[in-house]
This record gives structure tokens, sequence and C-alpha cells, in this order.
């Protein structure tokens, strides 16, 4: 789910046309700001042609039933661990 970059509105509406790099442009209808799929990520306005950011709802939105995530998302398994990975690592210094 795109938000807009501006406002925060999740009221966006996909564009027809696309970026010179073949990213989905978006503009927000009550701020009437425009944005594509990497406004406000760590990569926009990087040199970096990435298409990891297809991976994002793969991570931070579908829940897995795999070995370590136990119906939370990958990225929500990380979080959850940092505090254990620490002290594991603080015990072994």
């Amino acid at each position: 789910m795109m938000r807009c970059v501006g406002c925060g509105s999740a009221a966006v509406s996909e564009q027809p046309e696309r970026t010179a790099h073949g990213y989905s442009r978006f503009r927000c209808p009550p701020c009437g700001k425009q944005c594509n799929e990497r406004s406000g990520g760590l990569l926009n306005r990087t040199q970096f042609p990435c298409r990891c950011h297809r991976m994002r709802p793969y991570n931070t939105e579908r829940t897995h039933q795999g070995r370590w995530c136990y119906g939370t998302t990958p990225m929500q398994t990380s979080v959850d661990m940092l505090p254990v990975a620490r002290k594991k690592l603080l015990q072994a210094a």
C-alpha cells in the first residue's frame, strides 16, 4: 500500500505513465504531490537500479508459517529477535 510522502494519505492513485527507470508513478489527490515507488525510501535519488523494493511486501506485509516466523512477517521476526541476539552476543564476549 503506497502512502503519500507529503501528507501521509493512503488515497494515492497510480498513474498510467512510468518513470524513466520504469517505476510506477502515483499522485495524491488531497495535496497534489506526485511520487513514485522509491519516493521517501532509502534508495530515493540514488543511481542504484534496485528492484528489491518488490520484496518489501514479502518481508513486511505477508505473514509466514516458516521455520522461524511462526505466523509473523520476516521483518517482525527480525525485530523481535534483536534483544535475544544482543544478549547472546554480550554473553559470548
